[in-house]
C-alpha cells in the first residue's frame, strides 16, 4: 500500500556507492609461478569504497537534456568518464571488490568469497546478459517526514539517497544462485591471522570508455517505510576479465583464475 507523500523537498545527495567479481571453481588457475602479472597487484583504480563513491559521482549530474542528440550526450559522458577513472582505452586496470568480504568455514577449512550478480542495469537492454558485481556503495540519510495513506494512516518516513559502484562483464554467469564464488584453502589458525587482509580483486580493461548510469525511486509502504532515490555507476569491463585474492597489505596474489 503506498504512502501519500507529504510536502517535502529533497535534494538529491551526490554521493555514490559502488565493482564486484568473481569465479566459477571450475574454472581457478593457480599460475602466479608462471605468470608474473598474477604475483603481484598493480595500483587499483579506487583506493577504498568512499574513494569509488567520490569518484563517479561527479556523474549524477549528466543526463540527457531533450534538446541534445544522443550522440552528444554520449560525448559529454564518456569525456567526463575518461576524466574521472584516468584509463587509457585498452589499459588494464583492477578494482577492488570492497563489499565482498572473505568468511571461514572451519570444517571445510576453506575461505569463501562470494559475490553476487546484482543487475543494476536490467532496464537498459544491452546489459541484460552482463554480469553486475557491486564494487561499492554509500547510503545517505536524509530528513524524514510523516505520510499518510489513503486510509488516514500515517507513518514516519525517512529519505535516503544511495549510489552504487558496479563492475559490469559481458560474461555468462553459472547458474547457481546466479553468482560468482571462490574458495581458497587455509588452516584455522592462519584463516584468523589473514581474513581480514584479504581482497577480492578484478582484472579488466574498459570495453565501452562510457560510463553507465541508471537512477530509480523507490516509494514508501506500510511495511518499508523508506522514500528511496537509487543512483547506480556502471565501468564495463571485458570478456577477459580476471579475479584474484590478494593480500591487501602485501599486495601478492594468493590465488587467481578466469571468470
Amino acid at each position: 500500500m503506498k504512502l501519500l507523500v507529504a510536502s517535502l523537498t529533497f535534494l538529491l545527495l551526490t554521493l555514490d556507492g559502488n565493482v564486484f567479481a568473481l569465479t566459477n571453481e571450475n574454472q581457478v588457475s593457480s599460475d602466479k609461478k608462471s605468470d608474473k602479472d598474477n604475483t603481484r597487484v598493480s595500483r587499483p583504480v579506487f583506493n577504498s569504497e568512499l574513494d569509488a563513491v567520490l569518484t563517479l559521482s561527479p556523474l549524477s549530474n549528466i543526463r540527457k537534456d531533450t534538446y541534445e542528440s544522443t550522440t552528444d550526450f554520449k560525448a559529454r559522458l564518456c569525456g567526463k568518464t575518461h576524466e574521472l577513472l584516468e584509463i587509457k582505452p585498452g589499459a588494464t586496470f583492477e578494482v577492488p571488490l570492497f563489499e565482498t568480504h572473505g568468511t571461514y568455514n572451519a570444517d571445510k577449512k576453506e575461505i569463501s568469497f562470494t559475490s553476487y550478480n546484482t543487475r543494476p542495469f536490467y532496464n537498459q537492454a544491452i546489459y541484460n546478459k552482463y554480469i553486475g558485481l557491486q564494487v561499492a556503495s554509500k547510503t545517505e540519510q536524509g530528513a524524514s517526514y510523516v505520510g499518510t495513506n489513503a486510509f488516514g494512516v500515517k507513518k514516519d518516513i525517512t529519505k535516503e539517497s544511495q549510489f552504487h559502484v558496479e563492475l559490469l562483464l559481458p560474461i555468462k554467469a553459472p547458474t547457481k544462485s546466479n553468482g560468482l564464488f571462490v574458495k581458497i584453502p587455509f588452516s584455522p589458525l592462519d584463516a584468523k591471522k589473514i581474513i581480514d587482509d584479504l581482497r577480492l580483486v578484478v582484472s579488466t580493461s574498459l570495453s565501452n570508455s562510457c560510463a553507465v548510469t541508471s537512477w530509480y525511486h523507490s516509494s514508501p509502504t506500510i511495511d518499508s517505510p523508506y522514500d528511496i532515490d537509487r543512483t547506480s555507476f556502471g565501468i564495463v569491463g571485458a570478456s577477459d576479465a580476471r579475479w584474484k585474492i590478494i593480500n591487501k597489505r602485501s599486495g601478492e596474489v594468493l590465488k587467481s583464475g578466469n571468470f
